[in-house]
């Protein structure tokens, strides 16, 4: 099973998965958090199920996310607000960057700061998504360092950001400073 399928399952069925991975190799996954709850209301709201979980070997620390696609009436409306906005990054979809904003950025916030004291001095930041979770996946990469450093002082190396996608669609065009600094250090879409 594949990070990006394993967001699809139901909440107790991803966490029986974890657990039996851990049985197997003890302490590979560790702080393994869910963002969505398993309700009949998430039928109706935008909240992309986000995983993660991180792994510490060494003196390194490898953090992985992991967002699902579209499951929902909510998000596709959220999918077809297609306007343009300039942000940040540059002009990006609207939807996508309103659900970034919205619930991913504050997710990824919340669990960083969970994890801090875990975490060793050099952080890589591993980052999929299919669809929808593809397009949030890609902003989440050009602001992860940036995240981080709000939460971990200069003493820790915020190396690699590595982006796989699956059926990404076109989030926007990103301004000059993102693109010149490539905040993605490796990027793989499918």
């Amino acid at each position: 099973i594949s990070l990006c399928e394993l967001a699809y399952f139901n909440n107790e069925d991803i966490e029986s998965i974890v657990v039996s991975i851990n049985k197997g190799s003890p302490n590979s996954i560790k702080d393994f958090a869910i963002f969505c709850p398993d309700t009949l209301y998430n039928l109706l709201e935008c909240h992309p199920k986000i995983l993660c979980f991180h792994n510490t070997q060494g003196d390194t620390t490898d953090v992985f996310i992991t967002i699902r696609g579209t499951t929902n009436i909510t998000e596709i409306s959220y999918d077809l607000t297609i306007n343009r906005i300039n942000t940040e990054f540059g002009y990006l979809h609207s939807g996508f960057y309103s659900i970034y904003n919205g619930r991913v950025k504050i997710n990824l916030l919340d669990y960083l700061t969970r994890i801090r004291q875990q975490c060793k001095q050099t952080i890589n930041f591993y980052i999929t998504g299919h669809s929808l979770g593809a397009a949030l996946a890609v902003i989440t990469s050009l602001d992860i360092k940036n995240i981080a450093r709000s939460i971990f002082d200069d003493n820790y190396n915020l190396n690699m950001v590595r982006l796989f996608t699956f059926s990404c669609p076109y989030v926007g065009s990103f301004n000059q400073e993102y693109c010149e600094n490539k905040y993605i250090d490796l990027n793989f879409h499918i």
